[in-house]
C-alpha cells in the first residue's frame, strides 16, 4: 500500500516538473531563424521552389546514422542544401573549422557537405542517374552576424538575403532538370522522413528518435506502434489527490497514418526510450510527455539489406547485375587491383580492374580525379559467384 502510494506521489511530482519544461528563448530563436530561411527559399530568382525541413539523410557508412540538413530547396535547375546558424557577433574560419566570436564552433561546412554527399550516393544508387548540381550552403540569418573577410569571400557561406544574389550569379546559368528528377527527390525525401519529436506537458520539444520496440498498448487490448500511427497524445484526467490517492489515469488520443483516429487509456507508468539529439538516451512515459510525433517508419529496408552486405569487399550480390549493365556508380576507394564502385544504395560493390586504364600512367591520374565519393559510370563486364562483379568502362 505505502509503495503503491510513494509510487503514484512519483509519477504526479514527475508530471509537475514537466509542466515546468517550457521552450528556451534561445530555441525560439533558432526555430524562427529557420523558419525565415526557409520562406526566403521558397522563390529565389523568382521562381517556385520545393523546400523540405530538417529532412534526415541516411549516412550510408554507418548501419542506422542518419544526418540532419536543416533545409533543402528544389528547384527547376538544381537543389540547394541549407545548414542554418543564427550565430550572432563575428564569425571567422581557419582551415575548415569555424570560429563565434573567437570559440571554435566546429568544422561546419565540412559536416554538412558529407551529409549531401551521403544524398547524392543515394540518389545515384537508387536512380542510376547522374546527380543534378546540389549546392551546400551556410546560411547566416541574424543582421547581427558579421563576417570576417576570409569568411565573407567564402562560396558556401551567405546571409539570407543574399540568396537572390547567389540564384542570379550561380543557379540562373544552369540548365533546367527533368521534371522527373524533382519528382524523385520529393519521393526521397519522403521516405527519408524527420526526427521523431517528443513535446513535454510545459511545451518543450525534444528531437530524436524513439527507441525500436516502443508500441501504444490501449485498454482494448490494441498494440499500435510507429507503422500505424504519426502521433499520440496523452493527457492526465486526475487531479492532484485522487493521481497521488487512487494512481494516474490517462487517457491517449492516436491519430493513425490514414488519418482516422482512436482514444484510449493507457499504463500511465508505461516507459520508452528517447535517443534526443545531441543527449543520448533519455527514458521517459506519460508522466512527462504530451505528444510524440512518429517523424519517420523505422529502418529502411534497404539499410537493413546493406548490413547485412557490407564488409565484403566485393560482394556476391550477382544475381541483381547482368554483364552489360550500365551503372553510374560511386567510387568508394583504390584497392591494389583497382576501383571498388558501389553500384547501388543497398551497399553491392564491383570491381573496376586495373586493366581499364590504357597504362600506369593514367592509372596514376586516375587515381587523383576518382577519390572517394566521386561519379563514376561503369559497365558490368563478368559476374562471377567467386570474384563479384567485375566492370569496366562503358564500350
Amino acid at each position: 500500500m505505502i509503495s503503491r502510494l510513494k509510487r503514484n506521489a512519483g509519477w504526479f511530482s514527475e508530471y509537475q516538473e514537466s509542466l515546468k519544461r517550457s521552450p528556451s528563448i534561445r530555441e525560439e530563436f533558432s526555430e524562427k531563424a529557420e523558419t525565415r530561411v526557409l520562406g526566403s527559399l521558397k522563390s529565389p530568382g523568382g521562381e517556385d521552389w520545393d523546400v523540405y525541413h530538417r529532412v534526415r539523410v541516411p549516412m550510408l557508412d554507418t548501419i542506422r546514422g542518419k544526418g540532419e540538413i536543416d533545409l533543402i530547396a528544389v528547384g527547376k535547375r538544381c537543389l540547394i542544401a541549407v545548414e542554418v546558424k543564427n550565430w550572432v557577433g563575428l564569425i571567422e574560419e581557419e582551415d575548415g573549422e569555424f570560429f563565434q566570436k573567437r570559440v571554435s564552433r566546429g568544422r561546419v561546412l565540412e559536416r554538412h557537405v558529407e551529409k549531401v554527399k551521403s544524398l547524392e550516393r543515394i540518389y545515384r544508387g537508387e536512380t542510376n542517374c547522374n546527380v543534378p548540381p546540389i549546392y551546400s550552403l551556410i546560411v547566416f540569418p541574424n543582421p547581427r552576424t558579421v563576417f570576417s573577410e576570409g569568411v565573407s569571400r567564402m562560396f558556401s557561406c551567405l546571409s539570407s538575403g543574399d540568396l537572390d544574389l547567389f540564384y542570379h550569379a550561380t543557379v540562373s546559368k544552369l540548365e533546367e532538370m527533368p521534371d522527373q528528377t524533382r519528382a524523385e527527390f520529393s519521393r526521397m525525401f519522403e521516405d527519408f522522413g524527420t526526427w521523431d519529436t517528443i513535446e513535454l506537458h510545459g511545451g518543450l520539444t525534444l528531437s530524436g528518435d524513439v527507441a525500436d520496440g516502443f508500441a501504444v498498448c490501449c485498454d482494448s487490448s490494441a498494440i499500435v506502434d510507429r507503422n500505424s500511427i504519426s502521433e499520440v497524445s496523452f493527457s492526465a484526467v486526475r487531479g492532484e489527490w485522487p493521481t497521488k490517492l487512487l494512481g494516474p489515469r490517462v487517457e491517449a488520443k492516436l491519430l493513425f497514418r490514414d488519418g482516422s483516429s482512436m482514444l484510449c487509456h493507457v499504463d500511465p507508468f508505461q516507459s520508452l526510450d528517447f535517443l534526443a539529439a545531441g543527449k543520448g538516451k533519455i527514458p521517459m512515459g506519460p508522466s512527462k510527455i504530451r505528444k510524440i510525433t512518429f517523424g519517420h517508419m523505422g529502418l529502411e529496408k534497404w539499410r537493413k539489406e546493406r548490413s547485412r552486405i557490407s564488409g565484403s569487399k566485393v560482394n556476391k550480390a550477382t544475381r541483381k547485375y547482368s554483364e552489360g549493365d550500365v551503372v553510374i556508380g560511386t567510387v568508394q576507394g583504390w584497392v591494389e587491383s583497382g576501383i571498388l564502385v558501389e553500384l547501388d544504395k543497398s551497399g553491392c560493390l564491383g570491381l573496376l580492374r586495373n586493366r581499364a586504364f590504357s597504362s600506369m600512367s593514367e592509372i596514376q591520374i586516375s587515381r587523383a580525379f576518382y577519390t572517394k565519393g566521386r561519379e563514376i559510370e561503369v559497365e558490368v563486364s563478368e559476374t562471377d559467384k567467386t570474384r563479384g562483379i567485375l566492370l569496366d568502362f562503358p564500350s
